[in-house]
C-alpha cells in the first residue's frame, strides 16, 4: 500500500525531476521577482502617499477658492446694501412715486439711475446695473442685456421673498453673468415698503480669472467650475465642447475626492465645496500635470529596474548554462555509454586541462570508459580464441579426411540403391562441414554465406518435406558484398525451429537480400510464429533466459556491432501476411562493403 505523500513530499519529488540547470534558473528568477515585487511594492505605498497629500493640497486649495468667492460675493452683497440704503436714493425714489408730473418722474429717475451707476461703475465686476420702480426699468452699464419678462419678474418675485436680503439668480439673458438682487425697501420710519428693485450683473468669470490668476499650476481651461444645483445649469464656465465635463464635475457630491475623464482622454481631480449662495463650486486639477512628475519618476524607476532585473536573470541565466553544461556533457557522455558507444567523445572543452571538480569529474569518467573498451575488446578477443581453440580440438580430434570418404562412402552406396534424398542430405552435410572446418575469415562475399545456408536449407527440407516452402530474393549486385560469416544460418534455423516445426500446415520461410542507401538489408521472415516486444534489448538484459536460439542472435548482434558499429545489426519485426496469417522478419542490416572470393 502506498504512503501518502505529504506536499514538502511532492515538492521535493517534483524538484528532483528538474535538471539542475532548471533549478537554479528557478532560484535565480524567485529571487528576483521577490526583489522587484517588494520595490514595487514600497513604490506604491510612496504614490499612495502621494495621492493623499495631493487631496489634501487640493481640498486647501478649494477652501482658499471658496473662502476667495464667499468674500467677493459678499462684499457685492454688502456693497448693494449700502446702495439700497443711500439717503439720496431712499429719498428720490419715495419722490419719484410720490410725483404727480412726468417730467418730475422723469427727472428723479434719471438721477436715480446715475446715482446706481455710480456705485457699481467702482467695480469691474459690475457688467451693468437694472432699476426697477413702478413698473419702470432701466439698464445702465457695459452690456445691455436684459432679462425678459418673465424671467424679470421671477427675480423680482425671488427678491421680495427675501424681504430685502441679496440674492443670487441664473441669467438666463447672458449666460456668462449672473445676477445679485436686492429690493429697495423704505427705511424711514421703519415701514419697510418694498420701493422698487436694484438687479446687478455680474461678471463671474472676471471673478474667477482673477482668483485663478495667482496659480499657473492650474489648468486654464477648466480650473473652476461654479454650478448651481437647483436649476443644474453651470453658471462658469461656460459650456462648449466641455460641456459634459462641466456637468460630471458638478455632479461630485460636496467634499467627495473623486477622478473623472474628459471626452480627450484628459484626467482631473475634483473637489466640490458650497457656497453660501447655494450654488457650488468644483475644482478641476489636471491629475496629469499634478501626478506627472511623480510617475514619470516611478515608470523611470520601474523601467530601470525591470531592465536591471532582466540583465541580473539574463546574466544568472548564463551562468547557470555555463556552468551545468560540463554536467550536460558528462550526461550525454554517459548516455552514450549506456548505448554501448565507447568511442571517445569530442568536446568543445579540453577537459583534460582544468585542475577544478568538474575537469576531475570528466577525466575519471573518461579513464573508466578507456578501462571499460580495453576490458570489453581483451574478454572479446578471449572468446574468439577459445572459440577457435575449441573448433581446433575438434578438429584435431576427428580427422576430416576420415569425415569426408565416410560420408563420401554414404553418398556412393546411397547413390547405388537409388537413395536420391540420402545423396542429397550427404552432400548438403559435407558442404556444411567443409565450411565449419575451413579456415575462416571475419566476413566472407555474400554468394559463399548463401551457399552455406542453401546447404542447411535443402537438409531441412529433406527433413520436413512439403511442409517447408522455402524462397530466395536476391539481388544479383549484392552477391560480392562483404558479410559476417555464418550470420544467416542462425536466422534461417531460428525461422525452421519456432515456424515450421510449430506449423502443421506449409509454412514459408523466405530470404530477401536487398539495397538501401549505402547499406545492404538481409532479411529472413517465417509464417506460424511472432517475435517478443523488445526481443534483443531483454535478451541482453538478462529479463528472457536464452536458449541456444536466444544465444545465437544475442552473438550476432554482438558481432555485426564489433565489426561495423552501433548503427548496424538486427531488427526484429512481426506482421502478417496475405492470409492474416502471423508473420515474423528479421533483419540484418550491414554496411555496403565487398568480400574476398
Amino acid at each position: 500500500m502506498k504512503r501518502k505523500m505529504h506536499g514538502r513530499e511532492r515538492l521535493a519529488a517534483a524538484l528532483s525531476r528538474i535538471s539542475i540547470r532548471s533549478r537554479l534558473i528557478l532560484i535565480y528568477a524567485l529571487i528576483l521577482l521577490t526583489f522587484f515585487s517588494v520595490s514595487t511594492a514600497f513604490f506604491v505605498q510612496g504614490r499612495n502617499h502621494y495621492t493623499e497629500d495631493l487631496q489634501h493640497q487640493t481640498s486647501d486649495l478649494l477652501y482658499m477658492i471658496s473662502f476667495y468667492l464667499t468674500v467677493s460675493m459678499e462684499e457685492m452683497e454688502q456693497e448693494t446694501y449700502h446702495l439700497v440704503t443711500d439717503h439720496t436714493l431712499q429719498s428720490e425714489m419715495r419722490d419719484y412715486l410720490d410725483a404727480q408730473t412726468e417730467s418730475r418722474k422723469v427727472s428723479l429717475w434719471s438721477s436715480m439711475n446715475d446715482l446706481v451707476l455710480q456705485y457699481a461703475g467702482n467695480s469691474p465686476y459690475i457688467s451693468s446695473v437694472t432699476l426697477v420702480s413702478d413698473g419702470a426699468v432701466s439698464t445702465r452699464g457695459r452690456t445691455s442685456y436684459t432679462e425678459s419678462r418673465e424671467d424679470l419678474e421671477q427675480v423680482i418675485r425671488t427678491a421680495d421673498a427675501h424681504e430685502g436680503g441679496a440674492v443670487w439668480l441664473v441669467s438666463h439673458a447672458d449666460p456668462e453673468t449672473v445676477l445679485l438682487a436686492r429690493s429697495v425697501r423704505e427705511i424711514r420710519n421703519m415701514s419697510l415698503k418694498t420701493m422698487g428693485y436694484v438687479i446687478y450683473r455680474i461678471r463671474l468669470d472676471r471673478i474667477a480669472a482673477d482668483m485663478l490668476s495667482g496659480h499657473d499650476f492650474l489648468s486654464h481651461d477648466t480650473p473652476l467650475v461654479i454650478s448651481d444645483p437647483e436649476s443644474g445649469m453651470i453658471l462658469y464656465p461656460s459650456g462648449g465642447q466641455n460641456a459634459a465635463l462641466y456637468q460630471t464635475a458638478a455632479n461630485v457630491p460636496d467634499g467627495a475626492f473623486e477622478r473623472i475623464r474628459a471626452g480627450g482622454g484628459a484626467s482631473y481631480v475634483v473637489l466640490s465645496r458650497q457656497l453660501p449662495s447655494s450654488w457650488r463650486c468644483s475644482l478641476l486639477v489636471s491629475y496629469d500635470e499634478l501626478t506627472g512628475p511623480m510617475r514619470r519618476i516611478f515608470l523611470v524607476i520601474l523601467i530601470v529596474m525591470a531592465c536591471v532585473t532582466v540583465a541580473m536573470f539574463a546574466g544568472a541565466s548564463a551562468f547557470a548554462v555555463a556552468f551545468t553544461k560540463h554536467f550536460s556533457v558528462l550526461q550525454q557522455k554517459m548516455e552514450r555509454v549506456e548505448a554501448n558507444h565507447l568511442e571517445p567523445m569530442e568536446t568543445e572543452t579540453d577537459y583534460s586541462a582544468r585542475r577544478d571538480e568538474i575537469g576531475y569529474l570528466h577525466q575519471a569518467f573518461d579513464r573508466m570508459v578507456r578501462k571499460l573498451r580495453q576490458l570489453i575488446d581483451e574478454n572479446y578477443t578471449n572468446q574468439l580464441l577459445l572459440r577457435d581453440a575449441q573448433i581446433q580440438s575438434l578438429v584435431e580430434q576427428l580427422n576430416p579426411h576420415f569425415l569426408y570418404n565416410t560420408l563420401d562412402l554414404i553418398y556412393w552406396d546411397a547413390k547405388v540403391a537409388g537413395q536420391d534424398n540420402i545423396c542429397t542430405i550427404t552432400d548438403a552435410l559435407g558442404s556444411l562441414l567443409r565450411a565449419s572446418l575451413s579456415k575462416r575469415r571475419e566476413t566472407v562475399p555474400l554468394r559463399e554465406e548463401l551457399e552455406l545456408t542453401d546447404s542447411y536449407m535443402e537438409i531441412q527440407r529433406q527433413r520436413f518435406g512439403e511442409r517447408l516452402v522455402y524462397k530466395k530474393q536476391i539481388d544479383e549486385q549484392l552477391l560480392m558484398q562483404a558479410v559476417p560469416f555464418m550470420c544467416l544460418q542462425p536466422l534461417l534455423e531460428n525461422a525452421v525451429r519456432y515456424g515450421v516445426e510449430n506449423s502443421a500446415v506449409p509454412c514459408r520461410v523466405c530470404l530477401k537480400a536487398a539495397r538501401e542507401g549505402g547499406d545492404i538489408l538481409l532479411t529472413v521472415m517465417n509464417e506460424a510464429s511472432s517475435f517478443p516486444d523488445n526481443l534483443l534489448s531483454r535478451l541482453e538484459s538478462g529479463e528472457l533466459k536464452p536458449q541456444s536460439h536466444g544465444i545465437a542472435l544475442v552473438n550476432i548482434q554482438t558481432r555485426i556491432q564489433l565489426l561495423y558499429g552501433e548503427g548496424y545489426g538486427l531488427s526484429f519485426a512481426n506482421a502478417q501476411n496475405e492470409e492474416c496469417e502471423e508473420t515474423a522478419a528479421v533483419t540484418v542490416r550491414l554496411p555496403m562493403k565487398e568480400g574476398n572470393a
